[in-house]
């Protein structure tokens, strides 16, 4: 049991951050290369596909460290293209660093309802299921995936409105003209 603490300690710690940071270096090469919007979501699903993998694949101590190190890559890769596409929005005009500090508070708001999600996730799942060992974490991290889907699902349709918008805008602005 002190090896699979130590495990946790290192996979999560250290070992985490350096593989964390890893993916924010890959994640902003990506984003500097692509639509950013697209970068954060196809970064977000590639976070929510490791999180798929670790409900689905086994308890063993390989199946974790290789789950943490991929979900910790993908985290990594969420950052650098979240902050990407939020300096696109912001852009360079008065008030770019209230902005920004709105849209990070508004990013920590989102990770902060997901934690307590997945908890409660884990918690009615171990008690509603409490004969299978494996449902509590694999009733968080299912919610950790759909949570995730379901946020790329909500920009890309606030993305379409917006595009929506801006041409309706442009087509009343040329037909004025």
């Amino acid at each position: 049991e002190a090896s699979a603490e130590r495990l946790v300690v290192v996979v999560t710690g250290m070992l985490g951050g350096v593989v964390n940071a890893a993916g924010a270096l890959l994640g902003g090469y990506l984003a500097d290369r692509m639509n950013r919007r697209l970068a954060y979501g196809l970064c977000g699903a590639i976070t929510a596909l490791c999180a798929v993998g670790m409900m689905l694949g086994p308890a063993t101590t390989t199946a974790f460290t290789v789950g943490c190190l991929a979900y910790q890559l993908g985290n990594g890769l969420c950052y650098a293209a979240y902050y990407a596409f939020v300096l696109d929005l912001v852009g360079k005009r008065t008030g770019v660093t209230t902005q920004l500090a709105l849209f990070a508070g508004a990013g920590n708001l989102a990770t902060s309802y997901v934690t307590w999600l997945d908890g409660w996730s884990y918690d009615r799942a171990k008690a509603w299921l409490p004969a299978h060992a494996s449902a509590a974490r694999r009733g968080m991290l299912g919610m950790d995936a759909l949570s995730t889907f379901v946020g790329i699902a909500a920009l890309t349709a606030m993305v379409a409105y917006v595009r929506r918008s801006r041409r309706r805008d442009d087509a009343t602005v040329v037909g004025t003209g």
